[in-house]
């Protein structure tokens, strides 16, 4: 009985090269890249769009989206949605961060992004953005162990790393737009708003164990 050769060449399916698209929409700036990739070979960013949308304004006291930063953002999706079927692109991962994940009235937003545009929302958790970030810093550096700090408009990561490898996370409300409507009301912002901003911060970073600055 002779056994039928395994081809260990990929299938034709597999070596098609693909398109998608990304939209991180950050507290701060939205963006949105289209990556090209062969599955399990190679991928490359191809086109870029970046929008400063705020989405985090006013936010600092009372954790609700306003509405002139949820105009701005529905406009920033509706752009976003009209360029990925200009490229004929269905593949669209959309994540929202720090400010929607915190706002009270969440699900509203969400739901008219939905309405308006089509795009479905997921919201990462804390801890799921430290991990994207740990990732793209231990994939783009030849950091062995160290810390990652991800400082974003809404929230600050903070990733410990041995051997590669992501130990501790967490993610604190610490973005800079937050603090600097939180804290810092001048400009320049005097000594007694510094004095307080680097006393949260102080706070935080104490009662964090592993994390040694």
């Amino acid at each position: 009985m002779i056994d039928t050769p395994v081809s260990l060449s990929p299938r034709t399916d597999e070596r098609t090269t693909r398109r998608m698209a990304i939209i991180d929409m950050g507290s701060n700036s939205w963006r949105l890249i289209v990556v090209e990739y062969v599955p399990g070979l190679w991928f490359k960013v191809v086109d870029e769009v970046r929008e400063t949308v705020r989405i985090s304004e006013g936010m600092a006291d009372v954790d609700v989206l306003r509405p002139a930063a949820m105009d701005r953002g529905a406009r920033a999706a509706q752009i976003y949605a009209a360029f990925c079927r200009a490229l004929g692109i269905s593949d669209i991962v959309c994540a929202g961060t720090s400010a929607i994940r915190d706002a009270r009235n969440q699900r509203r937003f969400i739901e008219r992004i939905e309405r308006e545009t089509g795009l479905a929302v997921r919201v990462l958790s804390g801890e799921e953005e430290a991990y994207y970030g740990y990732l793209a810093a231990v994939n783009s550096t030849t950091l062995d162990f160290g810390f990652v700090v991800d400082l974003g408009g809404g929230s600050l990561q903070i990733t410990r790393v041995e051997d590669r490898r992501a130990v501790e996370a967490i993610s604190f409300p610490l973005g800079a737009v937050r603090l600097t409507e939180g804290f810092l009301h001048s400009d320049p912002a005097s000594a007694k708003e510094m004095r307080a901003l680097a006393d949260q911060l102080e706070e935080k970073f104490y009662a964090l164990k592993w994390f040694k600055y």
